[in-house]
């Protein structure tokens, strides 16, 4: 058995990749040991919070500022001075608004979670089912909500169970999609 010398050209070369892999090591151990100083206001790490922040302020004070320079009408676009005015003297109002529209969110959700888990069970223990109802369900989530908004205010007299009525319907098809995906791969996994 012979050996046959490694060219000089390979050598160079794997000689060129080690030195690459070493200083890439070293550069990565330098960086994961680098201890971490405390964050300051003028630190790299606060920097985009404060940018975010400033562009923020800065559109509001544009917006202000165009508001009053054409002469805009206020209920076409009120200017942000306008609107902090109106959640100061309506803060009560709208803390009670925005409690309701929480606690309708949070029933629906739960809702159209119990109603989707439910589903999926029945889809994972019949077959036929699964097939007869995945085309209904999936008419259902394409139908635009807007759509079905005037229907649901005509058959439910309150706005709230409208509304009610409304999110659990936004929020089903997705839970339950996700339900039915979770059984599919569970009835694929051998016993």
């Amino acid at each position: 058995m012979s050996c046959n010398p490694i060219p000089e050209k390979s050598l160079k070369n794997l000689i060129f990749l080690e030195s690459i892999k070493m200083k890439t090591i070293d550069l990565l151990q330098n960086f994961l040991n680098k201890q971490k100083s405390s964050p300051t206001l003028s630190s790299e790490h606060n920097m985009p919070k404060a940018h975010s922040f400033l562009v923020i302020l800065g559109l509001f004070v544009l917006w202000e500022i165009l508001f009053h320079a054409l002469n805009l009408k206020w209920y076409l676009l009120p200017p942000p001075s306008m609107i902090l005015e109106s959640i100061q003297s309506d803060f009560a109002s709208l803390m009670g608004s925005l409690w309701i529209t929480i606690k309708v969110t949070l029933i629906a959700l739960m809702a159209s979670v119990i109603i989707s888990l439910c589903l999926a069970i029945v889809f994972y223990f019949s077959k036929f089912i699964e097939r007869s109802m995945m085309p209904v369900t999936v008419v259902l989530q394409v139908t635009p909500i807007i759509a079905i908004a005037p229907l649901v205010s005509i058959w439910v007299d309150s706005f709230t169970d409208g509304n009610l009525n409304l999110r659990v319907f936004s929020s089903f098809f997705p839970s339950s999609y996700q339900y039915n995906c979770r059984t599919q791969e569970h009835r694929k996994k051998p016993s």
